[in-house]
């Protein structure tokens, strides 16, 4: 794909730069080049992608108005902080000097995170989407025609979206299993009120299936997955676990999800 990208962004002229392998240590100044490399060379990649390998979902993944708002997003928001671990790698760079970076990093973040749900951030705190966010929003990119994506308008008070609080109440194995705790009376009974385990989680999960089935890439498989099928689809989850904890897989599937935990006595 390097090479091919290579040769395209020289035919059409447009900027390219290698994108570098991430460090073994995962150090963020080897990723945040690696991200800047791609921003620039964004444009390459697309059409090389588009010309020999134009897969739906990867086209939705590369090209997606959701992916490059992140992308500019991320490089600017790391930005403080990747400098900071550079300059902290510089041997002529006094320790006493630290709480005074640190400082600043932290303004630049807290800057960006009000910012950022802005029609137009600041160009102090985001230039990069200071630039492109009204582009981006209108499906483009530089000179690349973007795939309708998502992008987060709001935040809740703790940080984290509706969505991955409405997934940790219907899908966190944790909950389900204490829903599914009780003794046996008899050797075959399953000691769970059905109907009070279906109801556990049910409406947070019709609403994660109402929101996948609007995403552009999900409606265009033509799947049976809507609002009114969710119900159906969160019980064939419920009785798999029912099955797993009190039925005939729990001996070959319980081991899988649990460990005996051994206590030893001094």
């Amino acid at each position: 794909m390097y090479a091919t990208a290579k040769e395209t962004a020289k035919e059409l002229n447009l900027p390219f730069r290698v994108t570098n392998v991430y460090a073994p240590q995962r150090f963020m100044s080897s990723s945040y080049l690696s991200l800047k490399r791609l921003e620039i060379s964004y444009e390459a990649y697309v059409e090389t992608f588009r010309d020999h390998r134009d897969e739906q979902e990867m086209r939705y993944k590369l090209c997606g108005a959701d992916f490059v708002f992140d992308l500019c997003g991320l490089l600017d928001l790391l930005w403080p902080i990747v400098i900071l671990m550079l300059k902290a790698q510089l041997q002529w760079c006094p320790g006493w000097k630290f709480p005074a970076y640190v400082k600043a990093a932290i303004a630049q973040i807290e800057l960006f995170s009000s910012e950022v749900l802005k029609p137009n951030p600041s160009k102090k705190a985001s230039p990069r989407l200071n630039k492109h966010a009204k582009d981006i929003r209108r499906n483009r990119f530089k000179s690349v025609e973007l795939e309708p994506g998502w992008i987060i308008v709001g935040r809740e008070a703790n940080g984290f979206p509706k969505l991955n609080e409405s997934l940790h109440k219907c899908l966190d194995f944790g909950i389900q299993f204490d829903a599914l705790c009780g003794q046996r009376a008899t050797q075959h009974e399953v000691p769970v009120n059905k109907a009070t385990f279906a109801e556990l989680g049910a409406q947070e999960f019709k609403k994660c299936v109402a929101f996948v089935a609007l995403l552009p890439h999900v409606k265009n498989k033509n799947l049976a997955l809507c609002e009114e099928l969710s119900s159906s689809i969160y019980w064939r989850l419920k009785e798999m676990l029912i099955d797993v904890v009190w039925g005939e897989s729990f001996l070959s599937m319980f081991p899988k999800f649990f460990k005996a935990a051994l206590q030893k006595f001094i």
